[in-house]
């Protein structure tokens, strides 16, 4: 069954400049991945969401979002908005964030997502124990092909591993 967002913003090459509040912008960027991707997109944020989507593997900040955006999508550098620029001033800092949509950009099942944000639901847990419970009938199989270590916690494992770790769901 289709998504009922999927192709709502049409087929063709598209641009997207927002100014996105805090608590729609990661599941307005998680439904923006389910259609066709905008080849550009430049986005008024929260400094925190910007710093989550944008976080490195290994960190407390990286987690489900940061996957699913780095999977498709290379970050350009941006900057801060100082909040003397909005009236009225926000007690928050922003961030203007940049993204390019990759040569070879990777969209994440649906499934795939669904089994990314469990692991990060448990972030402490060990990936081969997650494996072992979420996906018993193929979870050690797909651990094999990326070659991490079954000690692996979701937070270390590399944007590419996760890629490898979820294919063909």
């Amino acid at each position: 069954m289709e998504h009922p967002r999927a192709g709502w913003l049409g087929t063709g090459e598209f641009k997207i400049v927002a100014n996105l509040p805090y608590a729609i912008a990661t599941p307005w960027l998680d439904a923006i991945q389910e259609g066709a991707l905008p080849q550009r997109m430049v986005l008024m944020l929260q400094q925190e969401a910007a710093q989550r989507y944008t976080a490195a593997p290994g960190g407390k900040s990286f987690g489900a979002i940061s996957v699913f955006l780095q999977s498709a999508y290379a970050f350009v550098p941006g900057h801060k908005v100082a909040a003397a620029c909005f009236y009225p001033r926000p007690e928050i800092e922003s961030y203007l964030l940049n993204l390019v949509r990759l040569p070879q950009p990777v969209v994440l099942s649906r499934p795939a997502k669904a089994l990314i944000r469990s692991c990060f639901q448990q972030r402490r847990k060990q990936i081969g124990r997650l494996l072992r419970v979420l996906r018993p009938a193929d979870g050690e199989d797909r651990l094999a092909q990326t070659a991490l270590s079954s000690q692996t916690r979701p937070e270390a494992i590399p944007v590419a591993a996760w890629i490898r770790l979820t294919a063909g769901l």
